[in-house]
C-alpha cells in the first residue's frame, strides 16, 4: 500500500470528543461552532467569527463582507487555489494576478508594485504550503482590504506576528487535508468590532444548514488545540527529509525572511521532469502530488506568458508526504527515496 501524500491526524482524544457530542444529542450549530472559531480568534487575536460547511463558503462569505462594487479588482497570487477566481468572477469581481518570486512561492513584490498602478480594490491572500508571504512589505505598498488564507499556514509567523492577524477577514480551511480537521468546512474571522458586526450581518442572512454542526467543530476544536504539537512533529519529520534532498540533485524550499513557516508537506523543486521523479517515488510506494496543478495560474490562459516565475513552480514543484501520523518507517522509506531521486 502507498503512502498517501496526505492524511489526516486523528488521535483517540479527537475520537473521544466527538463521540462526546453524539451522546449528548447535540448535533446542530451552537455552542461548539462558538468555542471553535473563538479559540482561533484568541490565538490570532482577533474577533471571533463564524464557521461554515465548507472552505469554498467560508471564501465566499469572507468577499462578501467586503461589499465591493461590481468590477472591483481584486489581487491574488498566481499559486493561489484556482476556486479564488471561480468566487471572484462568480462575485462579478475581477482577478488581478501576481506573480512570484523565482526560487520561493511568495509573491514578488515587484511585480505587486506594477500592478497596483491598476487600481485594485481589495487583495486575497493566499499563503502557499505554509510558506508566509511578505506582509510587512505588502502593508507598506497598499492599505487595501486584505483577505488573508492561512489555511495552509495556520501556527506561521510573520515576525512577531501571527500570520493571519494582518489583515481585515482571515479564512481558515478544516477539510480532511488542512493543517486542522473538523471533517470539512471552513472559518471566518474578523479583525475588529466593525468588521465582526458586518460578519454577523452576513451570517444571518444565510441558510441556517450552511453553519458548521457542534460535531464537526468539536472535532476542529480539538485539533485546533493539538497545533503547536502538530507544528512541531511536522518540523522534526521535515528535518529529516531536508537533509536527505541535500544528498540528491533538487533543491529544497526554504522561508528566506525573519518569517517562521508552517511545514504543511513537503516540496522539492526538481531540477530534472516531473514524471520521472513521480514515477521512481510511485515504484517505492510513496504518493507524489504536483504542488500547483489546480492553481489560478493553471488556468490563467494567456497570462501566463506573464507569470514566468508562477511557471516555474508549476512545472517542477512536487510534494511528498509529511504529516504527524507518517512513522518512523514510513519516514525512513520517504528519506531514503529523497536522497536518491532520479
Amino acid at each position: 500500500m502507498s503512502i498517501p501524500v496526505f492524511k489526516s491526524t486523528i488521535r483517540r482524544k479527537d475520537m473521544q470528543t466527538v463521540l462526546t457530542i453524539m451522546v449528548s444529542d447535540s448535533l446542530g450549530a451552537a455552542a461548539m461552532a462558538h468555542e471553535f472559531t473563538g479559540s482561533i480568534a484568541k490565538f490570532l487575536q482577533f474577533s471571533p467569527g463564524a464557521a461554515l460547511r465548507s472552505y469554498s463558503s467560508a471564501l465566499e462569505l469572507a468577499l462578501e463582507c467586503l461589499a465591493l462594487p461590481p468590477m472591483s479588482k481584486v489581487l491574488v497570487s498566481a499559486l493561489s487555489p484556482s476556486i479564488y477566481v471561480r468566487l471572484l468572477k462568480q462575485a462579478g469581481l475581477s482577478p488581478l494576478i501576481i506573480d512570484v518570486e523565482k526560487e520561493n512561492p511568495v509573491v514578488s513584490i515587484p511585480a505587486l508594485e506594477k500592478l497596483l498602478d491598476q487600481g485594485p480594490s481589495a487583495m486575497l491572500l493566499h499563503h502557499h504550503l505554509g510558506f508566509v508571504q511578505p506582509l510587512e512589505s505588502i502593508r507598506s505598498l497598499t492599505q487595501i482590504p486584505l483577505v488573508e488564507d492561512v489555511s495552509q499556514a495556520l501556527g506561521a509567523m510573520a515576525g512577531d506576528k501571527a500570520a493571519g492577524s494582518f489583515g481585515s477577514y482571515t479564512v481558515v480551511s478544516c477539510e480532511p487535508e488542512s493543517l486542522i480537521t473538523a471533517g470539512g468546512g471552513g472559518v471566518v474571522l474578523a479583525a475588529g468590532r466593525k468588521e465582526q458586526a458586518v460578519l454577523k450581518e452576513k451570517v444571518q442572512t444565510r441558510p441556517a444548514d450552511l453553519t458548521m454542526g457542534d460535531m464537526n467543530a468539536s472535532l476542529g476544536k480539538t485539533q485546533f488545540e493539538a497545533l503547536q504539537h502538530f507544528i512541531e512533529a511536522r518540523g522534526e519529520i521535515a528535518k529529516v527529509f531536508l537533509n536527505a534532498v541535500m544528498q540528491s540533485r533538487h533543491k529544497n524550499l526554504i522561508q528566506k525572511d525573519e518569517s517562521l513557516n508552517v511545514n504543511f508537506t513537503f516540496p522539492v523543486l526538481l531540477s530534472s521532469g516531473l514524471k520521472d521523479v513521480q514515477q521512481y517515488a510511485q515504484k517505492k510506494k510513496i504518493e507524489t502530488r504536483q504542488a500547483f496543478e489546480d492553481t489560478v495560474y493553471a488556468f490563467a490562459g494567456e497570462e501566463q506568458a506573464e507569470l514566468p516565475n508562477a511557471g516555474g513552480f508549476f512545472l517542477r514543484c512536487l510534494l511528498f508526504p509529511l504529516y504527524p501520523s507518517l512513522g518512523r518507517k514510513n519516514i525512513e522509506q520517504i528519506a531514503k527515496v529523497l536522497a536518491t531521486l532520479p
